[in-house]
């Protein structure tokens, strides 16, 4: 590995801010000033991918495909979707929320893609 700027995780922490922010603004208040808030409920596939999700695949993402540059922008964004679940969220991982286990079950099936996707790699090697 490269040794990183730290200007490009703080990037990451940025951009993961805004895009959170707008994310919340367009999502839970636009749509609560509509009277349907968390807009998720109308697609409700989407009720299932929650934050921590898209912060593992960018942590795979980020360690796996290892770029000086990309990679701490990636791991910044991750980081904040992962606090924003960690700290903001009603329900904190999906738990206690109507779909806890789909949920985790995509988290399962996520990890389980990647690990088979690292074992591939070493057998091709």
């Amino acid at each position: 590995m490269d040794t990183v700027n730290p200007l490009f995780f703080v990037i990451g922490l940025w951009i993961g801010g805004i895009a959170n922010a707008a994310w919340c603004y367009w999502w839970a208040y636009l749509g609560a000033k509509r009277g349907k808030p968390l807009g998720k409920y109308r697609w409700p596939v989407l009720s299932l991918f929650e934050h921590y999700h898209w912060a593992t695949v960018l942590y795979i993402l980020g360690f796996r495909l290892w770029s000086p540059i990309i990679s701490p922008i990636l791991l910044g964004v991750a980081t904040v979707f992962l606090l924003d679940e960690a700290a903001a969220q009603a329900h904190k991982f999906a738990l206690g929320s109507g779909h806890e286990v789909p949920s985790a079950l995509i988290e399962v099936i996520i990890i389980a893609f990647w690990l088979l996707a690292e074992l591939l790699v070493s057998l091709a090697q």
